[in-house]
């Protein structure tokens, strides 16, 4: 399969479109599709009595006092069973902890550990996001790369991982015959009259490069 380009994808700013709500993750239950993740953690009711051991900092990435130390393991628990429904970036888990009421010197702490023990791992849960936005939901690269940096990812990460996780997550994509899958079905079937102008704004929404665009033209004509 042809390797896709990623200067063609850089710079999630120039989204074409807003995403849809059939696509947010705000309305939809958590990472839909089941993403895989970290091992099982849905019993997670005893993390709040975790041994003498964890209080060492090295642990928590900082010195914590004995109430300090109560409420991040609370948090760290309330993680743990969030991420047993779904693997999730540190943006969104972050995000989930401040409306459960918990306060950001309790989050980092919570999240240092999380990603020391492998469990919150934003490149991971980005190439596995990369295939399901691509093969389940038809979007492009371009969308895709827009989806990340503003709903899904923090900047930091984004520009940290994106080029490694998409590189290793196109290797399962063909975005060409997944621009063909979606005109089909937008169109319901009637291939006729497929002119250029037409593709260019159904398929330009959807974040595909001009270069997947005229795949589908010379597909269809």
């Amino acid at each position: 399969m042809k390797s896709q380009k990623l200067s063609d994808i850089k710079g999630g700013k120039g989204r074409s479109d807003s995403p849809s709500r059939s696509d947010s993750p705000s309305h939809k239950h958590d990472n839909a599709g089941k993403i895989p993740h970290a091992p099982d953690t849905a019993d997670a009711s005893h993390l709040t009595n975790t041994p003498d051991t964890d209080e060492s900092s090295s642990l928590w990435g900082e010195e914590l006092s004995p109430d300090e130390l109560e409420q991040v393991k609370k948090c760290y628990a309330a993680a743990m069973r969030s991420l047993a429904y779904g693997d999730k970036s540190e943006k969104q888990l972050r995000e989930k902890l401040m409306a459960k009421g918990f306060e950001m010197r309790h989050i980092g702490p919570a999240l240092y550990k999380l990603k020391k023990e492998k469990y919150l791992c934003d490149r991971r849960y980005m190439e596995h996001m990369t295939v399901y936005l691509a093969n389940k939901k038809l979007l492009g690269p371009k969308r895709i790369a827009a989806d990340f940096l503003h709903i899904y990812f923090g900047r930091e990460s984004y520009e940290a991982y994106f080029n490694e996780a998409f590189a290793a997550a196109s290797e399962r994509i063909d975005f060409n015959q997944n621009a063909v899958k979606y005109i089909i079905h937008h169109c319901a079937g009637d291939m006729r009259n497929l002119i250029m102008p037409y593709l260019e704004i159904v398929l330009g929404r959807r974040g595909f490069t001009r270069e997947q665009i005229e795949f589908v033209y010379h597909e269809f004509n």
